[in-house]
């Protein structure tokens, strides 16, 4: 199909369509592109976003790592119990998502990620993180972050309507805003129509699993200063790359999203692996065992 709109735009006279995002399984791609657009709109004018398991950092262990968050996600949407999920609901696969990653220690996807991030915010451009992490994370991520010596100084300031004040933001106060911003079409294609809690703070916007394209819509239409030229996004979740797109299909901001795929085959690999997901039910079963002795948690799935 494309090549024959390549063949078709062609004949008519007309320019080719860009291509919708990039796939890179490098940030050397990504800051070539973050270049080209600050030297065309100027560094302060472009807004640089980051997902942040399997695009700024990843776990060594399977279990609470992306792949196996994905699988747990894929056990909740299916018919019927499931003897390997290790919750009944989104909310409580977050719980115990956090339960994991207060215990665990991430590492950077490449080497430079640190420098890289540092590099950005010396020449002026505007970076920050949005992460499916839900809230109750806040304290786990930035450890993670900080472990790594990975911070958001030149983030986007929130303020009203969505952010009043630092820190959590409830479902309530995150529709408000989104009715003023979105259509009644748009919050129903954007599944806003009943919102979950999120968090804004530290240059780290947590938005608990929901589309991040209006997620970041909502944050710029409550920054002081939301004239961006352009937006970077990084993620290594296609669904979310594509719902970037979706939400700044505009004329007015040139968006440059990248596939993140550095990381694709090891998640592949464990979704395609019945034994490393038993492996991990085992970890889970051993690890709420010792907390329901020792702290008189998770003493039943």
């Amino acid at each position: 199909m494309r090549s024959f709109l390549v063949f078709l735009f062609a004949i008519l006279g007309l320019s080719t369509p860009a291509a919708a995002f990039e796939a890179v399984n490098s940030m050397a791609a990504v800051e070539a592109r973050i270049e080209a657009l600050g030297s065309r709109h100027g560094a302060g004018k472009v807004l640089v976003v980051f997902d942040i398991d399997n695009t700024l950092l990843t776990l060594d262990q399977d279990l609470g790592g992306e792949a196996w968050f994905r699988w747990q996600v894929s056990l909740l949407k299916a018919d019927g119990a499931h003897e390997l999920r290790v919750a009944d609901d989104f909310a409580g696969l977050l719980d115990a998502q956090g339960v994991v990653y207060s215990l665990s220690r991430m590492k950077p996807t490449e080497p430079m990620v640190p420098s890289f991030l540092d590099g950005l915010e010396a020449k002026g451009f505007r970076v920050i993180a949005l992460t499916a992490r839900g809230p109750q994370l806040r304290d786990a991520t930035l450890r993670h972050l900080n472990n790594e010596e990975i911070r958001f100084d030149t983030s986007v300031r929130c303020g009203p309507p969505l952010c009043a004040t630092r820190g959590r933001i409830a479902g309530g106060d995150v529709l408000a805003v989104a009715r003023a911003v979105f259509t009644a079409e748009q919050l129903a294609a954007f599944d806003l129509e009943k919102p979950r809690e999120i968090s804004v703070s530290d240059g780290v916007m947590m938005v608990a699993g929901q589309h991040k394209g209006s997620m970041l819509r909502l944050l710029l239409a409550s920054a002081p200063d939301p004239s961006f030229k352009a937006i970077v996004f990084v993620d290594d979740g296609l669904d979310n790359v594509e719902n970037m797109e979706e939400a700044f299909a505009r004329p007015d901001i040139e968006l440059a999203a990248f596939h993140y795929v550095r990381m694709k085959a090891g998640v592949a690999d464990f979704l395609g692996d019945p034994a490393r997901q038993r492996a991990t039910d085992r970890s889970w079963d051993r690890l709420s065992a010792l907390l329901c002795a020792e702290f008189k948690r998770r003493c039943a799935r």
